[in-house]
């Protein structure tokens, strides 16, 4: 206000001096006077085309699909949520998939829960401790093998993410599936190869399916909740995700 108000002043010393009875040296400084009002008035609207600008950067562009980029490859998933695809202080999952094929759709649903280190306790709301009798776990403590009717098999990357599953009940399947991760830390593609029978040369028994994944939407967490898997037999499938944390 200071500035504008001294401006003002200028311009209204050079309109009383604006006379035709004035000297040359009175005009001189009538022409010195007005070039200082505009040179006032030039700073006045710079400063406010600079605010202007400096608040268009301070716009954050909205995340698209509501994912949250600031989840990497470079975070460690703690305990067996790297199963999951899981991160933070996951308390709880319910896992819903709907399967299309053909016209025709079914689901099941699934619901894990974990404690605060992120290891699983139940699964279906059925204590695990009958399915974790028989296990073996590495030196971070995580399932590597679970024998029950059949075993299964995991691997995990440097990181904690799963990028290798393997089951078999010795006799009807043998199959495995290996996990591929975009640059956020989400399941890109997952390639699931092996045999329904224990004879792979059985007639429609071997199985080499790939799966592309597409994250749909996620929460606050970075964990997604809903992703549509396409799988390159036909298969479709969405698949939603209640999370809870501690």
């Amino acid at each position: 206000m200071k500035n504008k108000n001294s401006f003002l002043t200028v311009l209204l010393v050079g309109a009383l001096m604006l006379s035709p009875t004035k000297t040359m040296a009175q005009s001189n400084v009538v022409g010195e006077a007005i070039g200082l009002g505009v040179e006032l008035l030039g700073g006045l609207f710079s400063k406010k085309k600079n605010k202007k600008a400096k608040k268009q950067q301070d716009v954050i562009t909205p995340i698209p699909n509501n994912i949250d980029q600031n989840v990497s490859q470079e975070k460690i998933i703690s305990g067996e949520l790297g199963i999951f695809n899981l991160y933070g202080p996951v308390k709880s999952v319910v896992i819903t998939n709907k399967t299309t094929m053909d016209g025709e759709s079914w689901e099941d649903v699934e619901k894990y829960t974990f404690d605060r280190n992120g290891y699983m306790q139940t699964f279906k709301d059925y204590n695990m401790t009958y399915f974790l009798a028989n296990s073996e776990r590495d030196a971070k403590n995580r399932l590597i093998k679970i024998s029950y009717d059949s075993e299964i098999e995991y691997r995990y990357d440097d990181l904690g993410r799963l990028v290798y599953e393997s089951e078999t009940d010795g006799q009807f399947f043998d199959t495995e599936l290996e996990y591929e991760y975009d640059e956020i830390g989400y399941v890109k593609t997952m390639r699931k190869v092996g045999s329904h029978f224990t004879n792979p040369d059985e007639e429609d028994g071997y199985t080499d399916i790939v799966i592309n994944c597409t994250v749909l939407q996620c929460d606050e967490y970075g964990n997604w909740i809903k992703r549509k898997d396409i799988y390159n037999n036909g298969w479709s499938v969405i698949i939603t995700r209640t999370i809870s944390y501690y």
